[in-house]
């Protein structure tokens, strides 16, 4: 779980690119070793926040195949974090001292350092941006930032290692597509995210009642589109031959009825957020409001679990780990497709999650 954390927080996980150089662990094929790995790309990206050119200069410094078992590549590693990476090396230079050639747990304990200082440098900008004064709210305001630098950090990985086009073939990978090809994935995890996010809300708003949970679920299935078939145009069925569509969900009636749904169903507890939703003028608003009841909730959960009473960084980092298990947990037992889908995406961003899928 800790390697998830470490990828996902915006400023975290500046280390020793491409660790593994002489046959340490990580070391990609050479054929492998031109494309942009995603984890040395967000490392860049993180440190050098808002300078795109010195964002791509350091993934290119970072693209050298170094090997870790000689002392000039440490040189050159070295050389590269100096240049694109000056805090982390500032601050870990007794771990970046103890390097020696071939010796990988020496270039974890660097990676740990890194790790450490980023983490707690994210935490603490998101403590500082809460307007909160109660703990537990000053808490929630902080995760809900970490989940936005997750997020906002995904998306900058995403851009610079597909590059943000459209592969050949159509739109989607194969030609004309089928249901395997992309478009169809995207689809299919939208709405998997979906089904998931009304499940956590249901099993929230119900306090453990299964009955109502089950009421609620089914309340907000309901309000969802119907799926419609497209008629003329080619062939059978028509143009696509017969696929299916449903209507976009800001309908207002679908709206309407999934708006009801929150009055009815998960009342009381999300009440500002059903409140939003009926007054129509910021959804954005009020989608953050249900996304902080459910983390707040966590939160909550994880503080009393851990004995956390102050809103401080290192307790930030140790509920949003605590946190980040307890859904895992939950998706596992609830949606375990989901779970599985979540851990394929992880390890195509580069992380592991060996604790969880093992």
């Amino acid at each position: 779980m800790k390697a998830f954390i470490v990828l996902a927080l915006v400023c975290s996980a500046v280390a020793i690119p491409q660790r593994g150089g002489g046959g340490g662990r990580g070391r990609r094929p050479a054929k492998q070793q031109k494309k942009k790995d995603p984890e040395t790309v967000l490392r860049c990206w993180a440190e050098n926040l808002g300078n795109e050119q010195t964002i791509k200069d350091c993934i290119t410094c970072f693209s050298a195949e170094f090997d870790f078992t000689a002392q000039s590549g440490l040189d050159e590693a070295k050389a590269c974090a100096t240049q694109y990476w000056p805090k982390g090396v500032a601050n870990c230079t007794t771990e970046i001292a103890g390097m020696q050639p071939g010796n990988m747990e020496s270039l974890e304990t660097v990676l740990d350092c890194f790790d450490d200082r980023l983490e707690t440098a994210n935490a603490a900008r998101c403590l500082g941006e809460s307007t909160a004064t109660d703990v537990q709210d000053k808490m929630t305001e902080g995760a809900v930032c970490v989940l936005d630098s997750w997020k906002m950090a995904f998306g900058a990985v995403k851009n610079m290692t597909q590059g943000g086009g459209r592969r050949r073939g159509g739109r989607r990978q194969g030609g004309r597509g089928g249901r395997g090809g992309r478009g169809g994935d995207k689809k299919g995890m939208k709405k998997m995210f979906w089904k998931t996010m009304v499940d956590a809300h249901c099993d929230l708003a119900s306090n453990d009642d299964d009955t109502k949970a089950t009421e609620c679920r089914n309340c907000f299935a309901e309000a969802m589109p119907k799926r419609e078939k497209l008629t003329g145009g080619r062939g059978q069925g028509g143009r696509r031959g017969g696929r299916s569509r449903g209507r976009r969900a800001a309908d207002p009636a679908v709206l309407t009825a999934i708006t009801s749904c929150s009055r009815s169903q998960l009342s009381p507890m999300y009440d500002e957020c059903t409140g939003l939703m009926e007054a129509g003028t910021d959804m954005k608003a009020a989608t953050k409001c249900y996304n902080k009841v459910l983390v707040g909730s966590i939160v909550a959960d994880c503080m009393e679990e851990n004995s956390i009473t102050t809103a401080e960084p290192d307790n930030l980092n140790q509920v949003v780990e605590c946190g980040v298990e307890n859904v895992f947990e939950w998706l596992q037992e609830n949606n375990p497709k989901a779970a599985m889908m979540m851990g394929k995406f992880l390890k195509k961003m580069g992380g592991d999650d060996d604790e969880e899928s093992g």
